[in-house]
């Protein structure tokens, strides 16, 4: 039985003795603004037995996170009734449709498939570590996979807001698995591999979110930043081994925005000492 001091007996509550939840008084202490997944106790994990009816344990309380047995519970039975596993074929399996005009047409399109991520991702917290164990890299492996190999067509009505809503439902089931330096850094891969595909695209909104993203990228890890993922050499050889600036300056398809927003690039490339006259020439010939 526990007890909470300066409140009455009605309050009380009964807790397992393997519950997490007895701890020292202020060990678990976290300021209102910390957020993170770093510190997820995955101790008791084991010790926590299916509920009555169910075979499996798919999600434990987290004090910290989430204490509502309601919440437990339905994603216990969800996961028992096949939810999770049903969420990651389809990620894994379906048919993707390669327009997005075509809404009549049966398939998972990049809209749904994001939804779907979002469903089988919100729960990382709480997730049993077996689960994690088992799932947790097929999981964020299919939804990048997916986004990454999503064609032109399927990706030209996605709102940038919804992209960045894949992307945060990748990051957060890596916070399980990985530490927090390699998470960031794969963050930011996908963020790199994501805006060389978009760059590349024959639409034009895609191409000027995926050069704003850049920027920030290139801004983050040469300027503003301390703890850098990538440094100013690798982000050059990156933008030279994929041909970045062809892409970006091709006569065919290059717009007015695009070349304004290489701004960044340029500036990188001249503080490294890597600006040369085939590069300025390139621009030249826009003219």
């Amino acid at each position: 039985m526990g007890t909470y001091e300066g409140w009455s007996s009605k309050q009380d509550e009964s807790i397992p003795v393997i519950s997490p939840r007895i701890v020292p008084f202020l060990t678990k202490y976290k300021k209102a603004n910390d957020d993170s997944d770093d510190d997820i106790e995955e101790d008791y994990d084991d010790n926590i037995l299916p509920e009555p009816g169910m075979t499996e344990v798919y999600a434990v309380p987290r004090p910290w996170k989430c204490p509502s047995s309601a919440y437990i519970h339905c994603m216990n039975l969800f996961g028992n009734l096949g939810g999770f596993a049903c969420i990651l074929k389809l990620i894994t399996e379906a048919e993707m449709v390669t327009d997005s005009s075509e809404k009549d047409k049966e398939g998972l399109d990049v809209s749904m498939m994001g939804m779907l991520a979002q469903c089988i991702t919100l729960p990382h917290a709480v997730f049993h570590r077996k689960f994690i164990k088992e799932n947790g890299v097929k999981i964020a492996e299919a939804v990048k996979e997916r986004l990454l190999k999503a064609s032109d067509k399927s990706l030209r009505d996605i709102r940038k807001q919804q992209i960045d809503s894949i992307l945060n439902s990748v990051d957060n089931i890596c916070g399980r698995f990985m530490e927090k330096p390699a998470r960031k850094k794969n963050h930011e891969q996908l963020k790199l591999q994501l805006a060389l595909k978009s760059i590349a695209s024959e639409y034009i909104e895609p191409r000027i979110n995926a050069m704003k993203d850049l920027n920030v990228l290139i801004k983050n890890n040469t300027m503003y930043n301390v703890n850098k993922n990538f440094s100013s050499e690798f982000l050059i050889e990156w933008i030279l081994q994929n041909g970045l600036l062809d892409i970006i300056w091709d006569p065919r398809k290059t717009h007015l925005q695009l070349v304004q927003r290489s701004n960044d690039i340029f500036r990188l490339l001249a503080r490294e000492k890597k600006l040369d006259e085939t590069i300025t020439k390139k621009v030249m010939d826009l003219v």
